[in-house]
Order: C-alpha cells, then structure tokens, then sequence
C-alpha cells in the first residue's frame, strides 16, 4: 500500500517530494515526507483517490488516528 501510494503521490500536480521510511523490524512504523509546491497542491494530494483510498485501507488495520502534520521550512 505504501508503495501504491508513494507511485500514485510522485505523480500529483505539484509534488516536490514523496518519501516513505518504514522502520526495518516493523513495518507497520512508517513515515512520509512530503513537499508540495504550494497550498493548493497539497489540498489536491489530500482529496486524491489513490490518497483517500490509502486512508481507508489503513484506519482498520492501525487501530489508531492517521496522525499527519504539517511543517514549513524556518527561514
């Protein structure tokens, strides 16, 4: 699923970057790193089908919120 997603992001208006770590002894502990251009692009991502659809494979089996945070860059 990560895989599908990471593909299916790399490919969205407005992608700079689409990362996936996935720690080695567990892979159901993972991290994305993003970059979007700009707001609008990132909302796009959001609203995705390959994006929502990720979402909702993945709520039943973490048992837990998709905790997802948005940084910006300290200039």
């Amino acid at each position: 699923m990560l895989q599908q997603l990471a593909e299916a992001s790399r490919k969205d208006a407005g992608n700079q970057r689409f990362e996936v770590q996935q720690q080695a002894s567990r892979p159901n502990h993972f991290t994305v790193v993003e970059a979007w251009a700009d707001q609008k692009a990132y909302e796009g991502h959001v609203l995705a089908a390959h994006t929502r659809q990720f979402r909702d494979k993945l709520g039943p089996m973490s048992g837990a919120l998709y905790d997802e945070r948005l940084f910006k860059p300290v200039d």
